[in-house]
């Protein structure tokens, strides 16, 4: 192609194309072979600078896709398996912009094949991957179409790890890189008016849903997670994003500690494949958002007064996880040793259902 980047759907072709050459591959040289990685696309060779993409995958953006190396995870347990497995599944839930594809590439780094990952995007079991649901579903939709899926998740073990952010940051991350919301953050009155979400459940049969407003979509969702485990998951684990990026090492603690897996020595970072420094460029600068809370900066003059109101009818699940929609109420700092006293606990996880 020269100096001009290729066209997506190109893209697209060649990695679907790869990715069958690979499986057959797979099938001849045999189930040792840690097929596990293959299904998030590699970093394009021409990325202009790794900062932009460390910012986007630690400001928990979806479009900041982490392919881990083979090296980095790590696989010592990979096999063909059937439902009698003894590892825990783990199946990643929230809305866009929240740090899944970042809890992803944290799980992956740091416990490699000690759990099986389901997801909607695999649609090609393996010892480690396994088809789940659409990760940004709305969990109450989706059940009330698909009353006993969740079920057949618990008989396998799947435990879900439901992540939550801060919606005051989410609002305007959202508005940044807005997916399937791209119809609700148009125009000056982008928070005022109705929400339509096509695919609130994911790409099936649920219809869509029009909300009052977006913040209507973050309570919603945030609040259905209540669902995960009755009837449903073995099990749930809420993470916020904001203790993902200050603390990883106490949030991965208590997943390691929750789901009876070996914690490393040292928790690895996600960071570009092709260095080899291991910092974790964007967590920095994310860090520091979280903490001064520099989102607020984003709203006009009055308007936070206006978003707060529309909050008010989910204000028992802000409180639920420590959040506010005022600037100078942050989430407090916390050291990675008053996590591991379980002072972090509370915040980092709840369980609907006993692991």
């Amino acid at each position: 192609f020269g100096s001009r980047k290729p066209h997506p759907v190109f893209v697209t072709m060649f990695r679907a194309e790869r990715f069958v050459l690979l499986l057959r591959l797979h099938v001849v040289l045999g189930s040792t072979w840690p097929l596990g990685i293959l299904y998030t696309p590699e970093l394009s060779e021409d990325r202009e600078g790794d900062l932009d993409f460390q910012a986007d995958l630690w400001e928990g953006m979806d479009s900041a896709d982490y392919s881990v190396p083979t090296s980095a995870m790590n696989f010592t347990l990979l096999r063909e398996v059937g439902f009698n497995d003894e590892r825990f599944g783990v199946q990643i839930m929230g809305l866009q912009d929240t740090g899944t594809n970042l809890l992803m590439a944290m799980l992956q780094l740091n416990f490699g094949d000690q759990v099986r990952y389901f997801d909607a995007a695999f649609h090609n079991p393996t010892g480690t991957h396994s088809k789940g649901i659409w990760k940004h579903a709305n969990v109450h939709m989706f059940r009330e179409v698909y009353p006993d899926k969740l079920q057949t998740f618990g008989e396998q073990r799947v435990v879900a790890l439901a992540l939550v952010r801060d919606p005051m940051s989410w609002l305007q991350s959202i508005r940044k890189a807005p997916y399937e919301l791209k119809s609700c953050v148009t125009g000056d009155d982008w928070l005022r008016r109705a929400c339509t979400h096509s695919f609130p459940a994911g790409y099936n049969d649920v219809p869509g849903a029009t909300l009052p407003n977006l913040e209507s979509v973050w309570g919603q969702w945030t609040k259905a997670y209540d669902e995960l485990v009755p009837g449903g998951y073995h099990g749930a684990i809420m993470i916020r994003y904001e203790d993902l990026v200050l603390h990883p090492e106490a949030t991965m603690g208590v997943v390691a500690e929750k789901l009876g897996l070996n914690m490393p020595k040292v928790v690895k970072y996600p960071t570009e494949p092709a260095k080899g420094h291991g910092d974790a460029i964007g967590r920095n600068d994310a860090m520091v958002k979280i903490q001064t809370r520099a989102f607020m900066s984003l709203y006009p003059e009055g308007e936070v007064a206006e978003v707060c109101e529309r909050l008010e009818s989910f204000q028992s699940v802000m409180e639920a996880y420590g959040y506010s929609c005022w600037p100078q109420q942050g989430p407090e700092k916390v050291s990675f040793r008053q996590g591991r006293e379980k002072k972090l606990t509370y915040r980092l996880v709840r369980l609907n259902g006993a692991l």
